[in-house]
Parts: structure tokens; C-alpha cells; sequence
């Protein structure tokens, strides 16, 4: 937990500069993604502040972000989680959901640019950690996810398919 840095091109990979804009000490793990009004929104591990993802906004491309605050909707028990931007301006994030256990791997979305995340779908109740989700061509998310001690499972969903809680 000695914070983040990244690694930001202009020239597509060219070259690049390191930014340490989110080298904070409590985080890590940082995930980002540019979102439909052109910021980049970073989530990041959070290793004491409330059982939440913490977040930050750059409006210049990942040279310096606002603060880092927690995000009261993405509930995690410190573990990494990813985000996926789907164009039509929906974030999907994706991580274990409980404020202490490493279980009920959950895709929650936001259409209002990362600012909440009213729509969910679970996945998997079971143990549920580290994730990484693609958009595949057919418009179908491929989520992969570590579960039950090392497993691994690769679901596809819709976008479509989340909905606010009943």
C-alpha cells in the first residue's frame, strides 16, 4: 500500500511520463477509465478508509487528479475491482460485494460518469475476488474472475441485465 503511479502516453505508447497524482499510501491497485465526458475516472483499493473503492477524477489525461474520496456504492472487503466503459456513456465496475468477506462478486452500473452506480447484478455469492472485464464484439461483457481459492470463471452478461435493487 505505498500508493500508485502511472504511466500516461500522448503518442500512442511511443514514449511515456510517469504521474504519481494517486500515490497516496493507502491505496493501490488503481484501475482506470475514460468516461463519456472525456475525464478519466480511477478506482482504486482502499486499505482503511470504510470498506468502500476509493475514487479520483482527472480532467487532464491522468497528470493530476481531485481528491480522493470513497464511493459509497462500491462496497468491497479491500480488493482490487475493474471498470469497463460502454459506450452510450455506462461504467461497469466490478468486484466483491460485502463490506468484510471476499464473496458475492457483483457488477454494479453508472451512467452519470462514475458519480453513483444505481443499477447491479450478481454474479457469483460464493467466494469472489480479483476481476477483469472486456466489451466483446457481440456487445456482450466477458467477465473473469477468481473464485473459491483460485479458481477461475469467465461469465458474459448484457449490460442490459442490470437492474436497480428490488
Amino acid at each position: 500500500y505505498t500508493g500508485d503511479q502511472l504511466l500516461i502516453s500522448d503518442d500512442n505508447g511511443r514514449t511515456y511520463s510517469a504521474s504519481y497524482a494517486l500515490n497516496r499510501s493507502t491505496m493501490n491497485e488503481v484501475q482506470l477509465v475514460q468516461v463519456g465526458n472525456g475525464s478519466v475516472l480511477a478506482v482504486m483499493r482502499n486499505k482503511i478508509e470504510g470498506h468502500r473503492q476509493a475514487v479520483a477524477i482527472s480532467n487532464d489525461g491522468g497528470e493530476s487528479f481531485g481528491p480522493i474520496r470513497t464511493h459509497p456504492q462500491l462496497v468491497t472487503p479491500t480488493c482490487q475491482g475493474s471498470v469497463l466503459y460502454i459506450e452510450g456513456n455506462t461504467i461497469l465496475y466490478a468486484g466483491p460485494y460485502s463490506p468484510t468477506s471476499r464473496v458475492q462478486m457483483t457488477v454494479l452500473a453508472s451512467d452519470d460518469n462514475g458519480d453513483t452506480f444505481p443499477r447491479s447484478l450478481r454474479i457469483w455469492s460464493g467466494i469472489a475476488m480479483y476481476s477483469s472485464m472486456q466489451l466483446l464484439p457481440t456487445g456482450e461483457v466477458a467477465l473473469l474472475f477468481e473464485r473459491d481459492g483460485g479458481n477461475t470463471s469467465l461469465v458474459r452478461f448484457n449490460a442490459s441485465e442490470l437492474q436497480p435493487p428490488a
